[in-house]
């Protein structure tokens, strides 16, 4: 895992041994809570980008169609965990089940939040 805050040294030191794929958080503090910043973690994952070949997942803060896009050309995953809790909280299992295939639809071709 990387985040914002990880400075150079860090994310060599972090990154030299890593495998399989970085998760990088798109935001300090509770993920849910807040929204991130689609430019500001474009150019953390940039910087990610300089220590490692592993595809970068960013995670944390990202909530709607128009984040999920801004990203999409710069993290290779986007991880939408809060927004998918909230719709399982809030809906009954079979109502949940459509409204994360169409969320997650949404998401997928910049339709709208989906949900």
């Amino acid at each position: 895992m990387t985040a914002s805050t990880s400075d150079d040294a860090r994310l060599a030191e972090v990154l030299c041994e890593a495998s399989g794929f970085v998760y990088h958080t798109a935001l300090t503090g509770t993920t849910g809570a807040m929204r991130c910043v689609p430019a500001e973690v474009s150019k953390a994952i940039t910087r990610v980008r300089r220590h490692t070949t592993l595809p970068v997942a960013a995670g944390f803060g990202i909530r709607d169609t128009a984040q999920a896009q801004a990203l999409a050309g710069t993290a290779d995953l986007i991880v939408v965990g809060s927004q998918l809790i909230e719709l399982l909280a809030s809906k009954g299992v079979e109502e949940v089940r459509q409204a994360v295939r169409r969320y997650a639809e949404c998401l997928a071709n910049g339709s709208g939040s989906g949900a």
